[in-house]
């Protein structure tokens, strides 16, 4: 079993092409496409994709993200 916590910094950082947040509703579908993989497979992918969403927008907060498997 795999949890995931993350801080408001992540879910409301905004999209370059989108200008709307990062969302829970994208942070869950990432889990639920890669929760089969081990978490340091996922950790580059996060990233990546939220690099890719936020683009050339400044980060608004702090963003921090704990998974763990138990």
């Amino acid at each position: 079993m795999k949890f995931y916590l993350t801080t408001d910094g992540l879910l409301d950082q905004v999209g370059n092409k989108t200008k709307f947040t990062f969302s829970k509703q994208r942070f869950k579908n990432f889990i639920s496409q890669h929760y089969n993989k081990p978490l340091s497979e996922q950790k580059p992918l996060l990233i990546q994709m939220l690099e890719d969403y936020q683009g050339n927008e400044i980060q608004r907060d702090d963003i921090t993200i704990i998974g763990f498997a138990v």
